[in-house]
């Protein structure tokens, strides 16, 4: 894992902590398919010991074409789209939703420390709290890591370009004087 792999999870982690979505843009100078690139994506996200479980749309899920369980209770859901331009082009754009879709031990003890650990004092109910928020933040990093790599291996074996988010793009503003 590089420091640009563990950045970019944990900028998606937080958008994703949040209940945002995460987008993301290929360019491929070749047509390609929305069902082979989702069936790639799948295939390898079913190597990652991180996932529990991997659900493919049959055409009854109006908000979702495939449905990933991470360990610790995250469910992302991959939207898909691809535009073909000029022929044989095209531009695929993905959208990942998170869902918590179980109560992780994180949840659990954030639940604890605010309830019962007061009576123990502030410092052990926000040193308890600190480390729930930690494991939960570290559930969404891990989910946002594991999809891009997911995204960024199928794009390179498909030879699709990654393109830069609309949020990861500098932004120049003029100054006036």
């Amino acid at each position: 894992m590089t420091c640009a792999d563990l950045a970019n999870g944990l900028s998606d982690a937080i958008r994703m902590m949040f209940g945002q979505a995460v987008d993301k843009a290929f360019w491929s100078e070749r047509a390609i398919d929305v069902a082979d690139v989702l069936g790639a994506i799948s295939e390898r996200l079913e190597r990652d010991a991180a996932i529990c479980r991997i659900d493919i749309d049959r055409g009854w899920w109006p908000d979702r074409d495939v449905a990933v369980v991470v360990r610790g209770g995250v469910r992302l859901d991959v939207q898909a789209l691809v535009e073909h331009h000029d022929g044989r082009r095209c531009l695929c754009r993905f959208r990942i939703r998170p869902h918590v879709i179980v109560p992780s031990l994180s949840t659990v003890c954030g639940v604890f420390a605010a309830i019962v650990l007061p009576l123990g004092g502030p410092t052990a109910s926000l040193s308890l709290l600190a480390v729930c928020l930690g494991a939960v933040v570290g559930h969404f990093a891990l989910s946002a890591i594991v999809m891009a790599r997911a995204f960024d291996d199928v794009a390179a074996g498909i030879e699709m370009q990654p393109l830069p988010s609309k949020r990861t793009r500098l932004r120049v503003v003029a100054r006036s004087s």
